[in-house]
Order: structure tokens, then sequence, then C-alpha cells
């Protein structure tokens, strides 16, 4: 039997390159939420060629990839604070896709809680404690 050698080739491609033949890498098209905001996240990213397996990565980090169909890629990361963050999509035996640069926000400060010191004063003027604990009261206010 005589083998043609463009099955030759073929056959000695896919022990070279297992995977990608399968398939070309994915094409990221848009990423939510955009900004991303610093610490923990969940992000959506659309665009074509998801395989099942397929992983997001952040800056070289891979994230935990939660849900995957061919149109979008869910994934859950952590995002130090930083002006930005690259991402991209790698299916199984393929290579990374298209980056897609998103800004990062800056985390939220949580606002402190308020204490109320004129109704405590009022309180303590109006005679409301006893003379003791208006003492210890006005005491723990100064």
């Amino acid at each position: 039997m005589r083998v043609s050698p463009h099955i030759r080739a073929l056959a000695v491609l896919s022990l070279c390159l297992p995977g990608r033949l399968l398939g070309q890498a994915p094409v990221i098209s848009s990423a939510a939420p955009n900004p991303i905001p610093a610490g923990t996240f969940t992000i959506t990213i659309q665009g074509s060629g998801f395989l099942k397996g397929a992983s997001v990565f952040d800056g070289g980090v891979q994230l935990t990839t939660l849900t995957v169909n061919a149109t979008s890629i869910r994934a859950k990361g952590y995002q130090v604070p930083a002006a930005s963050a690259t991402l991209c999509v790698k299916n199984p035996g393929t290579a990374c896709s298209n980056s897609l640069v998103v800004p990062v926000t800056a985390a939220p400060l949580r606002p402190r809680p308020r204490r109320d010191f004129e109704a405590r004063r009022r309180s303590i003027a109006a005679g409301s404690l006893g003379k003791a604990s208006s003492y210890a009261a006005f005491a723990s206010f100064c």
C-alpha cells in the first residue's frame, strides 16, 4: 500500500501539533463588566469559538471558569488594583485568543459609621442619665 505525501504530512502535523487541527484559537469581542472592579469579580466574555474546557487568563493568571458555550464564557477571579487587566481565552490545545485590555476601577471605600456626638451631648445636658452616669458618659465622650 502506498501512502500519499499529503497524508504523510498531515499525520506528521497531527503528531507535532495536537489539538491545533481541531480548531482555531477563540476570538474575544467584548467583556462585561467593563471596567472590572479591583478585588473579587465575575466576568462574562463574549466572542466566538469557545470550546468545552476553555479557560480565561488575566495577565497570564488562569481564572476559575464558571460556564462556557460557543459564544460566551463566565469566569471568576481576583484583580489587584491596577490601571488595566489584559484578558485572553484559551481553548484546550490552542493558543490564546486575541487580548482584550479592560480598565480596572478602585475598590469602593466603605463609609465609616457616623457617631452622633451631638445627640449624646444633648442627652447628658438634659440630665436623662443619672448624675454618676452623666460623668461617666462625659468622660467617655472626651
